[in-house]
């Protein structure tokens, strides 16, 4: 899979040896989704699996070509985008209650959880709750009676979070051996890593932007007056030295007669 990775434009390897004379920041195409279609659908489906020692397609059609099938079986069915991608998250089984479900700490609810609820006379039934590791915004909820997929939201507004941003809050707590560990706990703690996140991000760029302007005061061109060089006056003395933005404290004469030009 890193292989596949690393032929795609904009690539950047895994340090600066490997890319070499490559400028990643030019070459760049993919967006993130185009770049998922390739990975999940143009590579990795149909190359074989050392898990299952199969091509995931082949294993998928396999399904519908097993003896026994009416010709009417055979067939895959063309379910849209969105739900065969809901068919292969990963899920988890958890109990409905009357006040919806909770998966990583995180309670979800909405209206459309009550009349299954009651349909199983108001016991909690495990049921498969599918999430998507990119967003715990919402989960999908599947109805087996039904088939179908209830989009279950936040109890609460929360903010976004993936499941490493949850799984290392979580940790967080387990850490701190707090005896509050609740959801509102869990939000002030990712609240927190995305804090120190953002402060070491600034300091970063702070940082890179301190190299870039030594940089260019080290690759200055010669020959060009500094407050260092000794050079108080000029040979026109009707002309006053201007600061050059690029250079800093360095200065540049301009010419007197470019307006004639």
């Amino acid at each position: 899979m890193m292989r596949i990775v690393h032929e795609l434009r904009g690539a950047t390897f895994s340090n600066t040896n490997e890319r070499g004379e490559s400028e990643p920041e030019k070459r760049a195409c993919l967006t993130l989704p185009e770049l998922e279609r390739v990975l999940a659908i143009d590579s990795y489906n149909h190359t074989t699996h050392d898990g299952i020692g199969d091509r995931p397609m082949d294993k998928y059609l396999a399904w519908y070509r097993r003896p026994g099938l009416s010709d009417a079986d055979r067939l895959p069915p063309c379910l849209p985008a969105n739900r065969l991608l809901l068919d292969f998250l990963p899920y988890e089984l958890r109990p409905l209650k009357r006040a919806g479900i909770r998966l990583f700490r995180i309670d979800y609810s909405c209206v459309d959880l009550l009349p299954l609820w009651k349909r199983d006379n108001q016991n909690a039934v495990q049921r498969v709750v599918a999430y998507d590791p990119r967003s715990l915004a919402q989960v999908w909820l599947l109805d087996e009676a039904t088939d179908f997929y209830i989009v279950v939201p936040t109890r609460a507004c929360r903010p976004d979070l993936t499941l490493a941003q949850s799984e290392e809050a979580r940790q967080e707590l387990k850490n701190s051996k707090a005896e509050d560990r609740n959801e509102e706990r869990l939000f002030e703690n990712l609240a927190k890593i995305k804090s120190i996140e953002a402060e070491a991000f600034t300091a970063t760029m702070r940082c890179r932007a301190e190299r870039s302007v030594q940089a260019s005061r080290a690759t200055r061109p010669k020959g060009i007056p500094t407050k260092d060089s000794g050079l108080t006056e000029i040979e026109s003395p009707d002309v006053a030295l201007v600061p050059n933005p690029i250079w800093g404290d360095s200065a540049i004469v301009p010419f007197a007669d470019v307006e004639g030009l």
